[in-house]
């Protein structure tokens, strides 16, 4: 607790633990795994939030409040970049997101955005199955559809907008 993380330090909250009063700062990460847990986080410019709507994260970052709770799958006002990322496993929602350079967002088969989505240049958007986004995707980054794990992936209702590219 009460932890700084800065220029290449990384805390990992592990499935029953939890973390308190973390300032994470340019350079630094904090990695979250289902079942963890870190509240009162300070994310500032530069740093790296890793997680998946498994976990439990509250707190504020350039983009003001943000949270992920593990029980239900939501999350809100994330901001990933500096290689950042988040999952919105089958029955999570993200809401309101900003990717920033060099941060991913995936969604499993099952999961879905609302709001806002904003993809900056440099950012990525990877869809493994059938997506639903109820709000706007503006995209300066890559959506990508990830053939591999699901042959026939399908995005609905999005109103995408933006002039960088999708590809499957």
């Amino acid at each position: 607790d009460g932890v700084v993380l800065e220029s290449g330090g990384r805390l990992d909250v592990l499935e029953g633990h939890s973390a308190w009063k973390t300032r994470v700062d340019d350079g630094g990460t904090l990695a979250v795994s289902a079942g963890g847990k870190a509240t009162d986080v300070t994310m500032t410019s530069g740093s790296a939030l890793i997680a998946d709507s498994g976990a439990t994260v509250e707190g504020t970052n350039a983009s003001g409040k943000f949270s992920i709770d593990g029980t239900s799958g939501q999350a809100s006002g994330l901001l990933l970049e500096n290689g950042g990322s988040f999952t919105v496993n089958a029955g999570g929602l993200a809401s309101n997101t900003t990717v920033g350079h060099r941060g991913t967002l995936t969604l499993a088969a099952g999961g879905s955005l609302s709001g806002r989505t904003q993809l900056s240049k440099g950012a990525s958007m990877v869809l493994n199955g059938d997506v639903v986004s109820t709000g706007d995707i503006v995209n300066a980054g890559e959506i990508r559809f990830d053939n591999q794990t699901t042959p026939d992936a399908a995005l609905s209702r999005a109103v995408a907008k933006g002039d960088s590219p999708v590809t499957f």
